[in-house]
């Protein structure tokens, strides 16, 4: 085997004229065009503020790449996504333990999300169930004519009386959206 002379200069790799035009390519465009360098910039959500992340695994806005990102702290979840970081999924949410629920109408965490009930145990009224969508006790029905004026709808689903079950069940301006069987505020929607 013949040795290199050692003023030979060496071509550049496939490799390294591909990380090459990659970098090109990711610097001045964001995407190459091609599946590898998508991958890289898949999921990217551009940001000047929490407000603008919108993905719940992605809420806090990182100040230095402009760039949405998952939480690592309860310090960073500030706004209605919630107060603490669940470090397992990087989202901003309304509780992660019971001790997280101050309102004594919703007592119990149950999937990040402060609850009235997870069964019917829970709830006080023999004559209701717990929605376990909503997670609040409702009056059980089988027709809509039986369910109270604060939860003027069946589920015939479930069995439930529930405050919606399309946006146009919801009149209030205020709370034009049926999410979960709650009329909401537009914004909370997102």
């Amino acid at each position: 085997m013949t040795p290199r002379p050692t003023s030979a200069r060496r071509s550049p790799s496939v490799r390294q004229k591909s990380a090459f035009v990659l970098g090109v390519c990711l610097s001045f465009i964001g995407s190459c065009g091609d599946t590898y360098s998508d991958l890289i910039t898949a999921n990217k959500e551009a940001c000047a503020s929490n407000a603008s992340c919108t993905a719940s695994a992605r809420p806090v806005c990182d100040k230095g790449t402009a760039q949405c990102r998952a939480c690592g702290s309860d310090a960073e979840c500030i706004g209605p996504s919630g107060a603490y970081c669940d470090l397992a999924s990087g989202a901003c949410v309304e509780c992660l333990s019971r001790e997280h629920c101050d309102d004594p109408s919703r007592p119990i965490c149950s999937e990040h999300r402060c609850v009235e009930c997870v069964t019917s145990a829970h709830c006080a009224s023999p004559d209701q169930g717990c929605n376990v969508i909503s997670g609040l006790c409702s009056p059980v029905c089988d027709t809509s004519s039986i369910c109270p004026f604060d939860f003027p709808r069946c589920d015939m689903a479930v069995n439930f009386c529930v405050e919606c079950l399309t946006d146009a069940d919801c009149t209030m301006s205020a709370f034009p959206l049926c999410r979960l069987s709650t009329c909401v505020p537009a914004d909370a929607a997102r």
